[in-house]
């Protein structure tokens, strides 16, 4: 398959499907989860209300942003969550006998119905300790969603973060290929990593069965085996080709007949370059004229590749057809790439083909993130990566380190202690806010208790940054030009309080409560015959409008009490909202209870997240983006939240006797 010539059926077609239906599923945990979600179940706290977040404490790759991915999967992993009949008889043999037989009953009666999920959009930059997604329930319940969860955003991050920094490298004019499944951990981690490089960034995948499932578009070339299996041009036995709207011509003897002709300007002997390798460009062309991209340093780049391509591509061009270009994965890439490029443009201006400048030029060969900002740094004509190894396994950092902690118990904080400054966990339910300075650039964010961010969101402007999230208090004064809320939940739209120029105005929520997963979006994308019930049953109350509160432009309504989403949104049950023209108001529907949990919406497709991670990167400033020491970028807790969580602090930790 050509590397520019893959095909696939349009944006429209390009969904980001689960792809672990037959994987994700409530074993797919520790064992340690069930055992204590029996501990709680004989004690009587398995119904506790409890809250759980889930964030990470450090950005990987020696940089200052991540990319949050895997929500999605998340999603449906609560749609599907439900313990089969088989799970429960494995459970029976592998727990103790004391284990009361009522617990499995029990068990079995569990799905996500109850559970509240408030997540950052997927496709967006976080950074540390900023809870990424925090689920909302039944103590038991959120103890055995623990490992499953980890697992689905954990790598599903870190590869998009990677891929990300590897767009940053390159620039926006360079075409990435993912080249991974090779060297990926296995069948599953080969599909998760190209799905999610081309989310953070990628513009294809060597990886047929990705391609099928997500619509990526696919390429590819050929490997050396090709090359070293024709050793002579007898083995080439297809020479013929048929011209575009002609007859048939001996394109072998066109072949031969230009390479004879091009040896005086690459200043080398015919006999030099390879026979066999001349064999198998034509081979391959044959079969493949309008896509032929030929793998060139299988011999010699220089004294043989390059001229059998060229001699290919001119024989191409007589029969009316135009080659794609050449692939080097081994060498001198920056010399070499420059070299081939000399040549094209040599090629170019003796027989007027302009199109020869225009030839793509692909690198390969371990490439990391190091490996071009150095190729970039020496100068070169490489127009397309196919990167593989230290893409799809994050060598320069194998895992993200997310962490899912319990900050509330009944209305309770609770707080982690440690020795280690960084492990202390962030009590209670938290608003995080951004704050954007001139040009819709991220300045830095600030945590604030929930509740006390029900009374509004200006004074986090007053304020600015109060103190390090778990270090000293350092006050710095910030003027925001505008406010984002950072966590969403159900019918909720991520606030600004001032949009400036050139912010979005729209975002898709994907969030989950009483097992519904909805999203909120603009008419434009909606039919008036699905205007009406989104799940089976009856529509919920709508809410009262004085219990709520609009967005500046164009957003959904929010509740003014962060943990307790609004189950309609706008106000009415159908239609757009009168005070925000352009949006469509959603019933919140409870679904069957015996049925598989319903979405109400479609999910995201892929290229509107990876849309989402492009613009999102632009709102961080260049510095905090770069590659070697890259600026920190300000997490922080309002003065508040600060004095809670010492306070906390102070009333657990034991208190030592001096001796």
């Amino acid at each position: 398959m050509a590397l520019v010539g893959g095909s696939h059926h349009g944006p429209e077609a390009r969904t980001s499907t689960s792809l672990r239906v037959g994987v994700v599923q409530p074993l797919l945990t520790d064992l340690y989860q069930i055992t204590m979600a029996y501990a709680y179940w004989k004690s009587g706290k398995h119904d506790d209300e409890a809250v759980f977040d889930l964030f990470f404490r450090k950005n990987p790759f020696q940089g200052e942003f991540t990319v949050f991915a895997g929500l999605e999967d998340c999603i449906r992993f609560l749609q599907t969550f439900r313990y089969s009949t088989s799970d429960i008889e494995y459970l029976k043999s592998i727990l103790p006998a004391s284990v009361e037989p009522e617990y499995y009953d029990y068990l079995s009666s569990l799905t996500a119905e109850k559970v509240k999920l408030y997540a950052v959009p997927e496709g967006t930059v976080v950074f540390p300790r900023v809870p990424l997604i925090r689920v909302e329930g039944p103590l038991a319940v959120l103890q055995l969603f623990e490992t499953t969860l980890l697992n689905l955003v954990n790598y599903a991050s870190l590869v998009t973060t990677n891929a990300a920094r590897f767009r940053l490298a390159a620039g926006s004019n360079i075409s990435l290929l993912e080249f991974g499944l090779r060297r990926a951990q296995g069948p599953d981690g080969g599909l998760s990593a190209s799905k999610y490089t081309y989310l953070g960034g990628f513009d294809g995948t060597s990886n047929v069965l990705a391609g099928k499932l997500f619509n990526i578009p696919l390429k590819g070339t050929h490997a050396h085996a090709f090359i070293m299996s024709f050793s002579c041009l007898e083995d080439c036995k297809l020479r013929k080709l048929k011209a575009v709207g002609g007859e048939e011509v001996d394109f072998l003897a066109l072949c031969c007949k230009w390479r004879k002709e091009l040896t005086g300007l690459f200043k080398t002997i015919e006999d030099e370059a390879s026979s066999g390798e001349l064999a198998a460009f034509i081979s391959y062309a044959v079969s493949f004229p309008q896509n032929f991209l030929a793998l060139i340093d299988t011999y010699d780049v220089l004294r043989s590749g390059l001229l059998n391509f060229s001699a290919v591509a001119m024989a191409l061009n007589d029969l009316g057809y135009r080659a794609v270009g050449v692939r080097i994965d081994s060498g001198d890439l920056a010399y070499l790439s420059s070299c081939a490029f000399n040549i094209f443009d040599e090629l170019a201006n003796k027989y007027n083909q302009e199109w020869f400048r225009t030839l793509t030029i692909v690198a390969s060969n371990d490439i990391n993130e190091e490996t071009i900002v150095s190729l970039n740094e020496q100068g070169h004509k490489i127009n397309s990566f196919g990167i593989g190894t230290h893409l799809v396994t994050c060598q320069k950092q194998p895992a993200l380190g997310c962490v899912y902690k319990l900050v509330e118990i009944k209305n309770l904080s609770c707080i982690k202690l440690s020795l280690d400054i960084q492990k202390v966990t962030i009590p209670g339910k938290k608003a995080c806010y951004r704050l954007y300075g001139h040009q819709v650039v991220q300045r830095s964010s600030v945590m604030k208790s929930a509740e006390v961010a029900e009374s509004g969101i200006g004074d986090v402007a007053e304020q600015g940054a109060g103190a390090a999230a778990t270090g000293r208090r350092v006050w710095s004064c910030i003027l925001p030009m505008a406010l984002q809320e950072n966590l969403e939940g159900p019918g909720e739209r991520a606030r600004l309080t001032s949009e400036p120029r050139g912010s979005s105005s729209s975002f898709r929520r994907v969030v989950w409560r009483r097992g519904c997963c909805y999203a909120c979006e603009s008419t434009a994308n909606v039919h008036a015959s699905e205007k009406g019930n989104l799940c089976q049953g009856q529509p919920a109350s709508p809410p009262d409008a004085n219990n709520s509160t609009a967005s500046s432009r164009g957003g959904a309504f929010l509740s003014r009490t962060h943990s307790e989403p609004i189950e309609a949104i706008g106000a009415s049950l159908s239609g757009e909202s009168d005070e925000m023209p352009g949006v469509v108001t959603r019933p919140w529907v409870q679904p069957r209870a015996a049925q598989r949990l319903q979405i109400a919406r479609e999910l995201p497709t892929l290229d509107a997240i990876r849309n989402r991670v492009k613009e999102s990167l632009k709102t961080l400033r260049p510095d905090i983006k770069r590659t070697l020491n890259p600026t920190p970028y300000k997490v922080s807790v309002s003065d508040h939240l600060y004095m809670f969580m010492h306070e906390l602090w102070l009333q657990n930790a034991p208190i030592g006797e001096l001796s």
